[in-house]
């Protein structure tokens, strides 16, 4: 005959264990002291670069200095690739924006440049310190970097137009 379970007392239940939170381990890491020099140095960098960009649109903009394209003609030369609007605006190619600073639409590249060559800054800041540590993988690295970066912005490998 079966028997009827009418209450809980009549189930047979296991109690079950409380679950435990789970248990993660947590390990502080640290920067070493070239991470900490390369932030820096890319944050102030950054900082620099971003308030040139942002001055020298203002200065653009208020006509403080004549531009090479005066604003009211830039929207007529928007369709144009940047080797034919550089033809049309008399720009020649590479680093000769460096003898432009005296037109205000040319001052935009000094900021560029800046926020360009940040890395390279860095790098050139921490290849002592690794060389230091004796850290000649991370040295080494760090100076193909800057060769790389040097080459790519010296303009001997002209591609494109």
């Amino acid at each position: 005959m079966a028997t009827r379970m009418n209450s809980k007392r009549d189930l047979k239940i296991k109690p079950q264990a409380k679950a435990e939170p789970a248990r993660t381990a947590t390990k502080t890491v640290r920067a070493t002291e070239e991470q900490l020099v390369y932030a820096g140095i890319l944050s102030m960098g950054r900082k620099i670069g971003l308030a040139g960009i942002v001055a020298s649109f203002l200065v653009y903009l208020s006509g403080i200095l004549t531009p090479k394209m005066p604003l009211e003609k830039v929207p007529v030369y928007w369709h144009l690739s940047s080797s034919e609007y550089m033809k049309v605006a008399g720009i020649k190619p590479g680093w000769a924006w460096l003898t432009m600073f005296q037109n205000g639409d040319m001052l935009n590249f000094f900021g560029i440049a800046i926020l360009g060559a940040i890395s390279l800054v860095c790098y050139l800041a921490i290849i002592p310190k690794l060389l230091r540590k004796k850290d000649t993988t991370f040295a080494m690295i760090a100076i193909v970097e800057v060769l790389v970066l040097a080459f790519a912005a010296s303009g001997i490998i002209h591609i494109g137009e």
